[in-house]
């Protein structure tokens, strides 16, 4: 289980946005092939959320900036934290089909969370 990275969210939007994955102190991105709301939910209770859906982030040139740091995640939506999941390991990532980033949208079971 890999826990010497962290997951977060866009300051400005707490509980939706591309998922940013630091590791080794670099910011990076998750590829979202494979990303589904299994993943999601995973990265959303690892922020503290009950539960998460997925989303395509698109990736502008304004929020490109750093690596894919993973791809192609298989969670079974049961684990503690993405680390726990299988994928393709934290910077072994040399193509992403989809070019775009992993999004969620985090709620808590009786609807959304606003911070």
């Amino acid at each position: 289980v890999l826990t010497d990275y962290s997951i977060s969210l866009p300051s400005d939007t707490p509980y939706t946005g591309q998922v940013n994955l630091t590791y080794r102190n670099i910011e990076g991105r998750i590829c979202n092939d494979g990303w589904t709301d299994k993943e999601a939910g995973v990265a959303c209770r690892e922020l503290g959320f009950s539960k998460g859906f997925a989303y395509t982030h698109y990736k502008s040139e304004v929020d490109s900036t750093g690596p894919y740091w993973s791809s192609n995640f298989n969670c079974t939506g049961n684990e503690i934290n993405l680390g726990s999941c299988k994928h393709e390991g934290f910077g072994n990532v040399t193509h992403c089909k989809s070019k775009h980033y992993a999004g969620v949208l985090c709620v808590e079971s009786g609807g959304k969370r606003f911070i």
